[in-house]
């Protein structure tokens, strides 16, 4: 871990000024520079870097949400696509635009949907437009 009274002490270094530790004790500035080996023919103290482990934990936790995030949203293209080629005419569906009704016509990348039975309404929608297909079974 840091020194954080070497870090203390080396900024003032040399000064003769007073420095007191965490610990409480007061010692000169040139004293201490001597004493952490700054002086010539000694070696310096190596300190220790700081830790990588926070990092990787982050950047594991990252990764797992963006796994499952891509996993959910794979899953769910899934149902979709699975829904809208499961279409045929008498399904009762219901529309991103909250509009019920029941396909007529099944078309490569459309239906056509019934919304109204007493006027004969029929709408064309892409096939990415139903939102929700209606079970009978209920």
């Amino acid at each position: 871990m840091f020194n954080y009274d070497l870090i203390l002490v080396l900024g003032q270094a040399g000064t003769g000024q007073k420095v007191t530790s965490t610990e409480g004790t007061t010692t000169d500035s040139k004293a201490v520079e001597s004493k952490e080996g700054s002086v010539k023919g000694e070696t310096p103290i190596q300190q220790d870097s700081p830790s990588m482990t926070p990092l990787l934990i982050m950047a594991g936790v990252f990764a797992f949400f963006m796994f499952t995030a891509s996993r959910s949203k794979k899953k769910e293209a899934r149902r979709k696509t699975e829904m809208t080629s499961s279409l045929k005419q008498g399904t009762k569906v219901v529309t991103i635009g909250g509009m019920m009704g029941t396909v007529q016509t099944v078309r490569e990348n459309s239906v056509v949907v019934k919304l109204d039975e007493s006027n004969q309404t029929k709408v064309e929608f892409e096939k990415s437009a139903i939102k929700t297909v209606l079970d009978d079974k209920k």
